[in-house]
């Protein structure tokens, strides 16, 4: 589930993550690595089963610096080059949960690069992987007419008159160090995004509360057409982070009105949303039917009455690293975890039905008791139509780093064809001039596109019928990307009385109308 995806983001990479690129510049280790320095030789004598994947996790990071938390095994330091250039993926270990005894287990098997569609735009989640910050912007990603793939950012700070989150170094030196992005919800389809950001002090960013300071104020704004323009709703002044948006239009808030002090509320109203007790609780999503899922502290999701989605073996037996829910039938395709306790770590994509019976519903596309084994570990985007499911999984790759190590896994956005049991990177994603980024998969534009063009920056009419003094229905700004219809159908082209084309087109909100294609590229 995406409920406090930092927080999630960060436990995914030590439970499933042998090898991780996250962030685009390398940074080249120290000849001959050493103790650390800061943490010492390793101390601790007996660990926890949490405590040993996360130092398996540790040992194998091929980053420097590695994560703070690293050093609390005095493993701070990158592992021996000679054995990671030699190293492959340990094999898929198949000791399963209690709950999955029984079941066929498929691996999902590499392919060749998948090519983007031309007529799917991505919307994308930007920023460092394996981190703990929050995101540091969203990119819409397609491809052009002429081939190339476009990459552009989202949301642009300064248009929206948004100050820089600033820090100064010891030396006095002040530099903008994080997004004022602190979270985002949106629609499947990428019809409505809302997003909040720090708009005064320190928000509390990261899901925790951290990096909070009193005189915080979060401003909330809304898009209507894909991300490219933009509506404030509103400021309060509490640091927060937008959760969700629910069927009557209000938006899911964790609001954090204390140093590491979170409070679930709605706006613009600020009702406080109860969540299921005792547990104290992560984070929460919002399904577009308007139901809750709550993750808690063990690990285990749960509906808005207290019941889990699942079942009560989750959080003891597994741990649910991710999920996309099906409605109306509420069927759950389940990214999991086994607790073991010795590597190698296996996820497994799990189907459950509406009843939280493992191996059934519509995600069972392979047969009933089938499950999936995989190096997966995200969910993005579900796509029924196609068959297929849109995340992020670890890559083996041969790409080099700066300073000449290997890099052994990468981080890709992938598509997963659960039928043919086949994992494939998305094409445009091995492409040297596409940033390597966080590069979650969070929505899907369906095409065929056209993009506005040519209007200097204002906005192109899409009218009632195709004639100039025809009704105006909506603006498109420039750079939207609308639906044209089938250029080869009959009514989807017209000409007015002087010959001028307009071509039929659907807004990114479902507005349905005629634009000029003097103002389109197709």
């Amino acid at each position: 589930m995406r409920a406090a995806a930092a927080a999630a983001a960060v436990i995914v990479v030590f439970l499933g993550v042998m090898y991780v690129r996250f962030a685009s510049d390398a940074v080249r280790p120290p000849p001959q690595p050493t103790a650390s320095p800061v943490f010492g030789p390793a101390r601790i004598v007996a660990l926890s089963a949490k405590d040993q994947r996360l130092l398996h996790a540790c040992e194998n990071f091929t980053r420097y610096p590695k994560p703070e938390r690293c050093g609390e095994f005095g493993a701070g330091w990158p592992v021996d080059l000679g054995s990671a250039r030699a190293s492959t993926p340990p094999p898929i270990d198949h000791s399963l949960p209690d709950i999955l005894k029984g079941m066929k287990v498929v691996p999902l098997e590499p392919g060749p690069p998948f090519d983007l569609p031309r007529d799917l735009a991505l919307i994308l989640e930007a920023g460092c992987w394996g981190c703990e910050g929050g995101p540091s912007g969203l990119v819409r990603m397609y491809v052009r007419p002429d081939g190339s793939v476009a990459y552009e950012p989202l949301i642009d700070r300064l248009a929206l008159g948004i100050p820089p989150q600033l820090n100064t170094a010891p030396d006095g030196t002040v530099y903008e160090f994080r997004s004022p992005l602190t979270g985002y919800a949106i629609k499947p389809d990428g019809s409505k995004i809302v997003a909040s950001l720090c708009a005064r002090g320190r928000c509390g960013f990261g899901g925790g509360g951290y990096d909070w300071t009193s005189d915080s104020q979060t401003a909330i704004f809304s898009s209507s057409d894909g991300g490219i323009s933009w509506t404030e709703l509103g400021r309060i002044d509490v640091g927060a982070e937008v959760l969700g948006m629910l069927p009557d239009d209000r938006i899911l808030l964790v609001t954090f009105p204390k140093e590491l002090t979170r409070t679930f509320q709605t706006f613009p109203d600020l009702s406080v949303v109860e969540p299921p007790a005792p547990s104290p609780y992560w984070g929460v999503e919002a399904l577009p039917n308007g139901e809750l899922l709550w993750e808690d502290n063990t690990g285990v999701t749960r509906w808005s009455d207290g019941r889990p989605l699942l079942s009560s073996a989750q959080g003891v037996e597994f741990t649910l690293l991710d999920s996309l829910v099906r409605p109306p039938q509420m069927d759950v395709l389940g990214l999991i975890s086994g607790n073991q306790t010795q590597p190698p770590y296996s996820n497994y994509l799990v189907p459950f039905d509406g009843s939280g019976a493992a191996g059934l519903g519509s995600f069972a596309t392979a047969g009933y008791s089938v499950i999936w084994s995989a190096v997966l570990l995200r969910l993005g985007v579900d796509l029924p139509k196609e068959g297929l499911i849109l995340g992020n999984a670890s890559v083996p790759t041969s790409e080099i780093a700066a300073g000449g190590y290997p890099i052994v896994m990468d981080y890709d956005p992938v598509v997963v064809d659960l039928q043919q049991g086949t994992m494939r990177v998305l094409e445009p994603f091995t492409r040297a001039d596409v940033p390597k980024s966080r590069n979650h998969i969070i929505a899907v534009q369906r095409g065929p596109f056209a993009r506005v063009i040519n209007t200097d920056n204002t906005c192109l009419s899409i009218r009632a019928a195709a004639d100039p003094s025809a009704e105006i229905l909506d603006c498109a700004a420039e750079g939207v990307l609308l639906r044209a219809s089938d250029q080869f159908a009959e009514d989807a082209i017209a000409r007015d009385a002087k010959g001028v084309r307009w071509q039929a087109v659907t807004t990114p909100s479902g507005i349905e109308g005629w634009a000029s294609t003097q103002y389109l590229d197709r």
